[in-house]
């Protein structure tokens, strides 16, 4: 396991494969990665609202400046706030919230940026007030069994996590020092 998570530069990987190594090529790849966020989010809004709506709510979203500007860069903090976009809008505009999909999303973009393992906090929030509170289940192994396939997702982003936890990130440079609970 390296120091970042596996998807972290996929982008630049991919464009500089195809088309060489440049400073141009370097920075328009994060712009391929933005134009695929842009695709997906497009897609999520337009199953709700019509197309015009879809796209002027797309628009407005991707052009906030700090993400407009960070999609030019060979950067990976823009995945962070890619992928929580993502996940508000697929809790907000769901009938009924899709958990496996939405875990499988958070695991994917963890691999992509770690940080956003987080959001897994607040969706376990509506899991349990979903499942308990508003459906009345009882807590017992039978029901919880129904519904553990939903955690297999995070599986994937596990083994890197705990890599940025016990052996730190490139931002935990100069500070190798520190024990196991300070780093935490």
């Amino acid at each position: 396991l390296g120091m970042h998570p596996p998807l972290d530069h996929i982008f630049t990987f991919v464009v500089i494969s195809i088309f060489g190594l440049s400073d141009f090529t370097a920075n328009i790849s994060y712009l391929f990665g933005f134009t695929f966020f842009q695709i997906y989010l497009f897609h999520i809004l337009y199953k709700r609202f019509s197309y015009i709506v879809s796209f002027l709510a797309t628009i407005s979203i991707f052009t906030i400046p700090i993400l407009l500007s960070m999609s030019t860069w060979t950067e990976s903090a823009i995945w962070s706030s890619m992928f929580l976009i993502i996940v508000l809008l697929e809790i907000f505009f769901s009938e009924k919230i899709n958990y496996l999909r939405i875990v499988s999303i958070i695991s994917i973009g963890t691999l992509f940026r770690i940080s956003v393992f987080i959001t897994i906090m607040p969706l376990l929030f509506f899991f349990i007030y979903e499942f308990f509170i508003k459906n009345k289940n009882k807590f017992n192994f039978k029901n919880i069994k129904k519904k553990v396939y939903i955690i297999f997702p995070v599986f994937l982003f596990i083994p890197f996590l705990f890599n940025s936890i016990i052996f730190g990130t490139p931002s935990f440079e100069g500070v190798n020092d520190l024990n196991l609970l300070e780093k935490i």
